[in-house]
């Protein structure tokens, strides 16, 4: 009876010890950093949640606000264009746009891509 019992005390030491077989929170004491940077990524809002979403460039058909003109340097590398039409610089890209409305008719490239 006395082995018995000794053998399931050094069995429950065992699984207490043996980090995998712990409780979440022994776990989470022998690594605190780590958990500690899981419980708060767990709690901050995906971008999805929070209804944002990253803006990559301008698209065609919208209405570019805050773009700026070609440079003269700029505009000599690139073809002249159609009349009513013009290229501007929108969030570090360069675009064609319909010089009466500003809207967005095509968008050629990164600015320093082709502006070099």
């Amino acid at each position: 009876m006395k082995k018995a019992m000794i053998l399931v005390a050094l069995t429950l030491l065992n699984l207490a010890t043996t980090p995998g077989l712990a409780e979440p929170a022994a776990r989470c004491e022998q690594a605190a950093q780590r958990c500690v940077l899981k419980a708060e990524a767990a709690k901050r809002p995906a971008v999805s949640d929070t209804g944002e979403q990253p803006r990559k460039g301008p698209k065609v058909g919208e209405v570019t606000h805050g773009s700026r003109s070609l440079r003269t340097a700029e505009a000599r590398k690139l073809a002249r264009p159609a009349t009513g039409r013009a290229y501007r610089v929108v969030e570090e890209r360069v675009v064609l746009v319909d010089a009466g409305t500003m809207k967005v008719l095509q968008v050629l490239g990164l600015a320093s891509d082709i502006l070099r």
